[in-house]
Order: structure tokens, then sequence, then C-alpha cells
């Protein structure tokens, strides 16, 4: 968005900002149902890094790329909330990777018997 910092855009902004904050929402309960967020995290703290990403997002999206901004917004959301949560996460990601592999490699064992 164009002259973001004018203050003379500032209720345009603030409009803007509300009309796309359901995306937030959205993506808390997409994130959750496909178990990508601990359930461990608050809703709170996830709506809070959801706004630093429609804000990063409103920052700075450009409409030249071709990309609708809730596209666009859409995946900072979600990356602030990933982000956020993988800061959370007390196992390294590479421990869970392998124990995810195992546990893969384990289903299969059984199914093969």
């Amino acid at each position: 968005m164009s002259d973001i910092n004018d203050p003379k855009n500032q209720a345009k902004i603030n409009h803007f900002i509300l009309e796309h904050a359901p995306l937030i929402n959205l993506h808390i309960k997409q994130l959750k149902a496909a178990g990508k967020i601990p359930a461990h995290i608050e809703d709170d703290d996830l709506h809070f890094h959801g706004v630093h990403g429609l804000m990063d997002a409103l920052h700075k999206y450009d409409p030249e790329r071709g990309v609708k901004f809730s596209t666009y917004a859409g995946q900072r959301i979600k990356g602030k909330m990933l982000d956020h949560a993988a800061e959370q996460d007390v196992v390294p990601k590479h421990i869970r990777q392998q124990a995810k592999k195992f546990k893969a490699s384990a289903s299969n064992d059984l199914k093969d018997k």
C-alpha cells in the first residue's frame, strides 16, 4: 500500500486492517486443524502474531506482482504464527522430523505383517 506512513492514510489503513482481520482467525483454525500448531499455544498469542503478519503484509504488498492481497496476507499471517509456534517448541525440529520418520516406518512395518 503506497504511502502507508502518511497520516492522511491512517483511516484507510485502519479500515483495510479491519476488513482483512478475519483472515487471522481463519488461519488459526486451519493451522490447528492441520496439527501444525501445538495445543499449548494460546489462540490469543497466535492472534497477536497474526496481526503482526497482517501489518507486515500491508507494508510489503506489491500489487504489481498480480497476487491478491488476501492471498499474500494469508501467507504472511501463517508464517508469523508458524514462526511463533517453532520458537515455543521445546523439541528441536530435527528430532521431530526423525520421530515422524520413525513413526511412519513403524506404521509401514505393522501393515506388512
